[in-house]
C-alpha cells in the first residue's frame, strides 16, 4: 500500500511540468526564456510552473531589434493533475498546460541608432 501511495505522489509531482517547443522563422535568432537562453532557430523549454502563469520570450538576433513575446500556462488542460487534484488538493494548481508549439515570426528590423549612423 505504501508503494502504491508514494507512486502516486511521485506521479503526480512529475505530471505537473509542462513542454513546449518555441520555433521561428530564422535559424540565427536566439531565443531566450525567462532571461535564460534556451537555443538559436528552436528550443524546447519545460517548467513546472503553476497555470495561468506566464513566461517571457525573447527573440535577438546580431544587428536587428529584440523582439519580445508571452505565452501562459493555460493553453490546454492537464488531465493528469486533474484526477490527482481530487485526491490531494495541490494539483489543482497545474491543471493546465501549455500548447505543444509557439510559433514566432521574427522580422528584423534594425534599431534607429545603427540606421542613423548608416547614413
Amino acid at each position: 500500500m505504501n508503494l502504491l501511495i508514494n507512486l502516486f505522489l511521485i506521479f503526480s509531482i512529475v505530471s505537473c511540468s509542462s513542454t513546449t517547443i518555441i520555433k521561428t522563422n530564422d535559424p540565427e535568432v536566439n531565443i531566450y526564456v525567462n532571461g535564460q537562453f534556451k537555443g538559436k532557430g528552436s528550443a524546447v523549454h519545460t517548467d513546472m510552473k503553476m497555470s495561468w502563469l506566464s513566461s517571457t520570450v525573447k527573440l535577438q538576433k546580431v544587428g536587428c531589434q529584440e523582439e519580445y513575446e508571452m505565452f501562459t500556462k493555460d493553453e490546454k488542460l492537464d488531465v493528469l493533475p486533474l484526477i490527482s487534484g481530487f485526491l490531494l488538493i495541490f494539483p489543482f494548481l497545474w491543471t493546465m498546460k501549455y500548447d505543444a508549439v509557439h510559433s514566432y515570426n521574427y522580422v528584423c528590423k534594425i534599431p534607429a541608432t545603427l540606421e542613423s549612423s548608416q547614413e
